[in-house]
């Protein structure tokens, strides 16, 4: 009864990789294309150290800052402006695309300047917070506010 059961297992061992051999082959499927993901690049503003030339003074102007003074603004990819108003260091954030450009209030480091250079770091933060648009040209960056308003102008260092 063994050698029986053992022959018909046996027989169906090889029968069933008889029928597999015969089988047709499985049609390969092709990989399915994945279209490649647009990496996107930061505004044009992010990394580069930008120093004020020109400023809004509050009254429709464009003035240079003060002799011996610097006002500056570095962009980062993690949202944050940094830099100095002539009087303070400053960091704000900061959100941008291709050319619109919004920027928060800023946290300041609170020295205490002469009146005029004070003046023109409140005048440099007022401008710089009412920022609608940007555009780089070589290595010129002018801010923009409403109506297309020039604000702020620098040149990367």
């Amino acid at each position: 009864m063994r050698n029986q059961l053992f022959a018909a297992l046996s027989g169906l061992m090889i029968l069933s990789m008889l029928l597999a051999a015969c089988a047709p082959a499985a049609t390969p499927v092709p990989p399915t294309a994945v279209p490649p993901t647009a990496v996107p690049q930061p505004p044009a503003i992010v990394g580069k150290n930008w120093l004020v030339t020109t400023y809004n003074n509050g009254q429709g102007a464009l003035v240079s800052p003060i002799a011996g003074t610097q006002m500056t603004a570095l962009f980062g990819s993690d949202g944050k402006v940094t830099g100095t108003d002539s009087c303070n260091n400053y960091t704000a954030s900061y959100t941008a695309d291709a050319t619109s450009l919004q920027v928060g209030p800023p946290t300041t480091t609170g020295m205490a300047c002469e009146d005029a250079v004070a003046q023109q770091a409140g005048m440099y933060i007022t401008a710089l917070q009412q920022s609608q648009s940007y555009q780089v040209s070589g290595n010129q960056l002018t801010i923009f506010g409403d109506g297309d308003q020039r604000l702020l102008q620098y040149v990367s260092q």
